[in-house]
């Protein structure tokens, strides 16, 4: 698949879908399945990424893992003193967070320390613990791994992005006494194709930054 669009409708299905398998509304989640949203909702995403389980699951917890780091980006960025002293690469690493677990499907049979596998067997790999510390951030992203994330460039470019816009309208708004305070915003994540971190300017993601004056 060389393109991938996120719509208002594939990211309102991921959102139920994720909430399918973490809710505990018993009722709600019966309604779900017998009107067949929840089926609807996995028809769709599966759509877009031609039926693939791998692609179906990322859809589902991508979007949320870049909203938990803008949130992270929120509370580096209320702190004057830090976001100061911090490095853009530094800032976008900090808020980067790996899913829990990852699933992966072999594509042949094969085998792994000697346990054998068949072609299609699924593989759920622990990444939250395992990316932990500096030395395994790479984990991040299994980036020197055959199943490397394809969005291992696009996720901290646009995290860098977010942070060169916010840092640039912050020093600007502490020269302001009055002036509005800004703030990042994780409402709107929606996202279109992924493309090379180098492509992407300082000026990313503008509408991600908004501003409020103090109350």
């Amino acid at each position: 698949m060389e393109t991938f669009s996120a719509t208002a409708e594939s990211l309102a299905a991921a959102h139920m879908v994720l909430e399918a398998a973490t809710s505990s509304n018993v009722l709600k989640m019966l309604w779900w399945r017998i009107s067949g949203r929840l089926e609807r909702a996995k028809a769709l995403l599966a759509s877009k990424v031609n039926g693939d389980l791998v692609g179906v699951i990322a859809m589902i917890t991508a979007r949320q893992l870049i909203v938990d780091g803008l949130h992270k980006m929120r509370q580096l960025a209320a702190d004057p003193a830090r976001r100061s002293s911090i490095t853009t690469d530094a800032a976008a690493d900090e808020c980067l967070f790996a899913p829990a677990t990852v699933v992966r499907q072999a594509r042949t049979s094969g085998q792994v320390g000697g346990c054998p596998f068949r072609r299609g067997s699924l593989f759920i790999l622990g990444l939250g613990s395992a990316s932990k510390g500096a030395a395994n951030r790479d984990l991040v992203f299994l980036s020197q791994s055959w199943s490397r994330c394809p969005a291992e460039k696009w996720v901290p470019a646009l995290l860098e992005g977010v942070w060169t816009r916010a840092s640039a309208t912050l020093h600007e708004s502490e020269k302001k006494p009055h002036g509005p305070i800004p703030r990042i915003s994780t409402e709107r994540t929606s996202t279109t194709s992924f493309r090379s971190r180098e492509s992407y300017p300082p000026s990313l993601c503008g509408s991600l930054i908004t501003s409020e004056r103090t109350k």
